[in-house]
């Protein structure tokens, strides 16, 4: 994004003309700083998001507390934190109060950016929770997730981040990573991106497993199989393989989602509703049996519900209509 880019994008937003995507964009700038690196002066970028309802809450934090007059004020800035409008249902965590559970929402057809007091940054995907627990960064940092998150974590050696899923714990040693735990889902999965990551498996021995970068670790939501990075184990307790390059978004299909593009990279059409429903926030009934099974491989950036559909045709035989909230598909 060049200079100019920036203020035209800016602008946009200020005045609501900007689309979703473009607000994503400048939101996760925002977010991560990197309206820094440009040529703009400090006084251009407050000036500017001043216009956009005082700020966005994750670029001034001190303002947090004045979140529903400003939400009132700037119905643009829904995308930015959904937890605003589920924490509540009034306000947004406070996250600077350490002695209070914090839950982080992001619904379904929205992604939800945020940073933890400790400065971790994190992106939700849509129908997505992450509950930080009481005391944070006080002596421990914990979280707990229920969805699929990206994480770029602080590294702390005298508090260790440890995320909880339903099957399995993750604590960092300096990292980035993708974890996808859909408590509806078949399998829970997390891809390293940077550092590294232990693994915990929520069973019994509470074996552990070490994940280098570029590796995915994949384990059966439905199994209660003992992990370790062993030879002798059974194959189908979980997998660790190498993260591979995607060739049509030519990036890593895990992470494609924080990126704002949604990728299938070889899944089967059933797997991929689901991916949509939440993308999307639209409903997707699969009568077609057949269909569940076929496997397909695309990406897809700024397209609406209707042109993925009409795109996936292409390649097989089916039929859709639209009923109420929800997308029939024969």
């Amino acid at each position: 994004m060049q200079q100019q880019d920036a203020k035209e994008l800016l602008r946009k937003y200020r005045e609501g003309l900007a689309t979703e995507a473009e607000k994503t964009l400048l939101e996760d700038w925002v977010l991560f700083g990197k309206l820094k690196e440009l040529d703009l002066t400090d006084e251009e970028i407050e000036a500017e998001l001043s216009l956009i309802g005082e700020g966005l809450p994750l670029y001034k934090e001190r303002r947090l507390k004045l979140w529903p007059r400003i939400a009132a004020a700037a119905a643009i800035l829904t995308f930015i934190m959904a937890a605003a409008w589920f924490y509540n249902g009034k306000r947004a965590p406070n996250i600077s109060n350490p002695n209070a559970e914090l839950v982080f929402a992001s619904p379904l057809g929205r992604k939800t950016s945020f940073k933890l007091a400790d400065g971790s940054k994190i992106i939700l995907n849509g129908g997505s929770k992450l509950t930080v627990a009481k005391g944070f960064n006080i002596d421990s940092r914990d979280v707990q997730l229920d969805g699929e998150g990206y994480f770029v974590v602080v590294h702390n050696s005298k508090k260790p981040f440890i995320l909880h899923t339903k099957q399995i714990d993750i604590q960092d040693i300096g990292t980035e990573f993708n974890i996808k735990a859909y408590s509806a889902d078949k399998t829970t999965e997390t891809s390293l991106i940077k550092g590294a990551i232990e693994i915990t498996v929520n069973d019994k021995i509470k074996s552990k497993v070490l994940l280098a970068p570029n590796e995915k670790f994949v384990i059966d939501n439905s199994e209660k199989a003992v992990i370790a990075k062993g030879e002798n184990l059974p194959k189908k307790s979980f997998t660790v393989s190498p993260l591979v390059i995607s060739a049509v978004s030519n990036s890593v299909a895990e992470t494609d989602w924080a990126q704002n593009k949604l990728t299938f990279d070889d899944l089967p059409f059933e797997d991929i509703a689901a991916q949509m429903e939440r993308w999307y926030g639209v409903k997707l009934v699969i009568n077609n049996q057949q269909l569940k099974r076929i496997k397909f491989t695309a990406t897809f950036g700024k397209e609406n519900i209707t042109q993925v559909l009409d795109a996936l045709k292409l390649t097989a035989n089916f039929n859709y209509r639209k009923e109420d909230d929800e997308i029939i598909i024969y």
